[in-house]
């Protein structure tokens, strides 16, 4: 049937002529019915309009011959009021058949419109299913004609073989290519040629055969793996040419299947060798790299240490005999010195405590210049500490906390020089908190080392001079030399250890490793 397609103002249109048209006819019957059935010829307009308008046009078909027959065939006339019962009924009679009849023939309508999709459908499919019947028929006879002379080729067996059909289904594979991917040979088909071909490859290989279904190119050749019934992976080149008709259509492929898995372990282990000679080259590189840095690092220092060792050694022999008649001085004008001087006398002690650090900066230098041998001997931490402890002046408003483990913790160190180490660790810690804070100190065994934390809750170093705090001559604080740190460090080196500043939200926390205390090391009391 034809099929009427038009836009929403052609169906209002179709709409207005056809109300006109029933007016038209109203009126030539007006003289012969009166105002007696004045819808009558209105539902033939409605039921028009419905079928080639559709439901709003029809909807506005009943609305509008509605009105003109109450206005123009209804006593009184040119009036829209209708006074009788009879019409009143009447009209709603015809406003109630006028959308019976509009979603009727609007359910035809959409049921014609149905029938036509299936229809149109079903011809498409059934022209598919001939096309594709027809093409099968082809295909098949046309190999049928050539399995012959492919036969023998297949039967012996020198590589994998098989042809596909244009859409890459299975026609005929050889044994040796079931073999290949361990499949018996009236099982190969099952799986699909796609199912067949790794996932990394499948992107690769479909673009180069969408390029032979479009005739670009008459075959190609691809290295791929393929998986196996049994899981494993097997590299393969394969060899891909189209098979066509003399009209140039495609009727197969032709696919040779070489396994390559022996050469391609070969080139991987080839590479991997190169790969583990150029990491090798690579980490004894950076190794080179690395001591050829602690030794200029070495160098720098000892270069350092020479050159302020000649210095200290004039300073101590220069200043250290006048700071000791300063001290005699003054400790005789404080035995001599009459009751009641107390401004002098703080002003004396002043003097006195200067002097003293005075000689205590001469002392580290002196020790630094002369690299004293070390004299290990095993010793517990906690007798070190509290003997460093006794020796340094803590404010009351300091708390210590210790905590070993094991306790004790015996360490094998030089006493002199270690405890020289956390005097200036704890004489750090104690100006940094001035008159109140916590200090801890913290011992414990691993499996590789002894760690040793000192710690303190004060204001902590800046960012920016953490990295130099170890640094000769560095320092952070008005009085001091940058030699403390540094000492610390060469100490602590020198007994096969480190020193290092944590970085921490608050505080400063310097942790110390030593080598492993071992019985055997020392012949011996313990301390």
């Amino acid at each position: 049937m034809y099929k009427i397609r038009h836009s929403p103002i052609l169906g209002y249109g179709i709409a207005v002529i056809a109300v006109i048209l029933a007016t038209l006819l109203r009126w030539r019957l007006d003289p012969i019915l009166d105002d007696h059935i004045p819808f009558t010829t209105y539902y033939a307009a409605i039921m028009f309009t419905a079928w080639y308008g559709g439901l709003g046009p029809s909807i506005f078909a009943s609305i509008s011959g509605a009105m003109l027959a109450t206005y123009l065939f209804i006593q009184p006339r040119s009036s829209f009021f209708i006074s009788d019962l009879e019409h009143q009924v009447g009209l709603g009679l015809y406003l109630f058949v006028g959308l019976v009849v509009t979603l009727l023939t609007e359910s035809l309508r959409a049921g014609r419109r149905r029938t036509e999709v299936a229809r149109a459908q079903l011809e498409d499919a059934n022209s598919a299913l001939k096309k594709e019947i027809a093409d099968r028929k082809r295909t098949e006879r046309w190999l049928l004609e050539s399995e012959e002379r492919f036969r023998s080729y297949f039967e012996q067996g020198l590589v994998g073989m098989a042809i596909l059909s244009p859409g890459r289904d299975w026609i005929e594979a050889n044994g040796r290519l079931s073999k290949m991917l361990g499949y018996q040979e009236l099982e190969l088909p099952s799986a699909s040629w796609t199912e067949l071909t790794h996932e990394a490859d499948r992107d690769a290989e479909k673009r180069y055969f969408q390029r032979i279904d479009e005739g670009l190119v008459s075959g190609f050749t691809l290295d791929k793996q393929f998986l196996r019934k049994d899981g494993k992976i097997v590299s393969a080149s394969v060899w891909v040419r189209a098979l066509r008709d003399a009209e140039g259509t495609l009727k197969g492929i032709l696919v040779l299947v070489q396994d390559i898995s022996d050469r391609k372990k070969a080139e991987e282990e080839a590479l991997a060798s190169q790969r583990r000679i150029l990491d090798m080259e690579r980490l004894e590189k950076e190794h080179v790299q690395e001591e050829l840095a602690k030794a200029k690092g070495q160098l720098v220092r000892q270069t350092r240490l020479a050159s302020l060792g000649q210095i200290s050694a004039g300073i101590a022999h220069e200043l250290r005999n006048p700071l000791s008649a300063v001290r005699m001085a003054v400790y005789y004008l404080q035995r001599t010195m009459p009751e009641g001087e107390s401004k002098l006398r703080e002003y004396l002690s002043m003097i006195d405590e200067e002097t003293h650090h005075a000689e205590q900066i001469i002392t580290d230098l002196t020790a630094m210049s002369r690299g004293t041998p070390l004299k290990k001997k095993p010793i517990a931490l906690d007798q070190i500490v509290a003997d460093v402890r006794g020796r340094v002046n803590s404010p009351a408003g300091i708390q210590w906390h210790e905590q070993y483990q094991p306790n004790p913790l015996v360490v094998s160190v030089d006493p002199a020089q270690f405890e020289f180490v956390l005097k200036n660790l704890f004489v750090n810690a104690i100006a940094a908190l001035r008159e109140s804070g916590t200090i801890s100190i913290t011992g414990n065994r691993t499996e590789e080392y002894d760690e040793i934390l000192v710690a303190d809750d004060g204001p902590g170093i800046p960012r920016e001079a953490r990295d130099q705090v170890f640094e000769w001559l560095y320092t952070t604080k008005s009085s001091g030399m940058g030699i403390g740190l540094a000492l610390c460090r060469q100490i602590v080196e020198s007994h096969g250890g480190t020193i290092e500043l944590l970085d921490t939200q608050r505080g400063a926390t310097f942790r110390i490793r030593l080598p492993l205390w071992k019985t055997t090391e020392v012949e011996g009391p313990m301390d």
